[in-house]
């Protein structure tokens, strides 16, 4: 399976090694026509409606991204992607609680014992989420990515990101 290409940076991010500070103006600006409105980031999308446990975790997401200001409507379904993941995951734990690791099933020859289909449904939506949650900003690794561009020069006020947005 052929990998695919790391995502591309916000231009807000971008240290401007490969552009120059006018075409990331132009890039930042382009971004932000692209991201469009978000007077609907709030409300969960229509596939998981009615779904508590999905939308309580959608509602999660959204308020701790909001303060961030990186979402836009465009975003609901991704993020609606992530709390269905994490339904999903907290539905199959609750199936590993009230049941062992191994489970019967009744073959054509008699029973046998398998690992609980629980703990596959677990590992799979976790992998999804794992996926989407570096999206989003919402592993350690891409928050480190995020932040390592300010550190440095943080109490200075000149970080590469102020100044690129500030320029």
């Amino acid at each position: 399976m052929d990998k695919l290409p790391n995502a591309r940076k916000p231009a807000a991010l971008t240290k401007g090694h490969n552009q120059s500070q006018s075409e990331l103006r132009a890039r930042i600006a382009d971004e932000e026509r692209l991201k469009g409105k978000d007077n609907e980031v709030n409300v969960a999308p229509d596939f998981i409606k009615g779904w508590e446990t999905a939308e309580k975790y959608y509602h999660y997401i959204y308020h701790l991204l909001a303060d961030v200001d990186i979402l836009s409507n465009v975003d609901r379904m991704g993020v609606g992607a992530l709390a269905e993941c994490l339904a999903m995951m907290e539905q199959s734990n609750k199936a590993m609680k009230n049941d062992e690791l191994m489970v019967e099933q009744r073959t054509k020859f008699g029973i046998k014992m398998v690992e609980n289909p629980a703990i596959n449904t677990h590992i799979k939506f976790l992998d999804r989420f794992r996926t989407l949650a570096v999206q989003y900003g919402l592993s350690p690794s891409s928050r480190a990515q995020l932040s390592a561009m300010t550190i440095g020069d943080r109490s200075s006020g000149n970080s590469e990101l102020e100044k690129i947005i500030n320029s």
